[in-house]
């Protein structure tokens, strides 16, 4: 973090909060609003990494400012400053980053600088760790096939890959076992998770979990899982398209 803006009625607590900063480093970008309005403004015109928001000031307040920015679909990082600690509860249920009470100290401001980076940092990875619980989650649901006079149910991750066998696909397991079954393998990807399983050709379903490379010039990827391994053949658009996806 390197800018910030300042939003506070009062020209002392903004100079204030001002040295404070530049006392941790004199580059700091600082920028200043005595109003919400001018704040608004200016978040959009500086694209600030961190606003102090005063939450009591005439006219329009703190929690304003936020349901504004809410309406342009703008979630920025905010720490929201008070003499009044019973507003720190309401503050900290509008997902601010962190609260700081009034009059402010040094220590403060600099513990509340390190708070609020580990939560930037955390919030960043959010996004792909929950994608990856989710993935983990879903490969431990099951399909039901029916092969022969029985009917397999497999959990999803141990399915390793599908092989269209003409009107049949042949369903190869982790455990190096294959299932035969009557399904044609368009009927057997309805099945399947598209964010779990990829067709990479008009004969073969994998599962994405087990790809290790993509040999473009040979048209095949290598998938393996402990003592299976297997090349799969892959059509050119869907190297291309299986490169966006991991």
């Amino acid at each position: 973090m390197t800018s910030f803006l300042i939003v506070d009625d009062e020209g002392i607590s903004r100079r204030l909060i001002k040295n404070l900063l530049l006392k941790l480093d004199s580059d700091f970008k600082i920028y200043e609003a005595s109003n919400v309005d001018g704040a608004v403004d200016l978040y959009f015109e500086k694209k600030p990494d961190l606003v102090f928001m005063d939450i009591i000031m005439p006219r329009k307040n703190g929690f304003e400012f936020m349901n504004i920015l809410k309406n342009y679909n703008t979630l920025p990082n905010l720490v929201v400053m008070s003499s009044c600690p019973d507003y720190a509860i309401d503050a900290l249920r509008e997902s601010v980053l962190d609260y700081l009470e009034k009059p402010i100290r040094h220590a403060d401001l600099k513990n509340c600088l390190i708070r609020v980076q580990k939560r930037i940092n955390y919030t960043a990875k959010l996004p792909q760790n929950i994608n990856g619980i989710e993935k983990q989650l879903q490969l431990q649901e099951r399909i039901k096939i029916f092969a022969s006079e029985k009917i397999s149910i497999l959990a999803l991750k141990d399915i390793f890959y599908c092989e269209a066998n003409s009107n049949y696909t042949n369903i190869y397991l982790t455990n190096k076992e294959k299932i035969t079954t009557s399904l044609n393998l368009g009927k057997i990807q309805k099945q399947l998770p598209s964010n779990l399983f990829f067709r990479t050709h008009r004969s073969y379903i994998v599962n994405e979990t087990y790809i290790t490379s993509i040999n473009r010039r040979k048209k095949c990827c290598l998938i393996k899982c402990n003592d299976a391994e297997a090349e799969i053949k892959i059509t050119e658009s869907s190297i291309t398209k299986l490169m966006d996806l991991i």
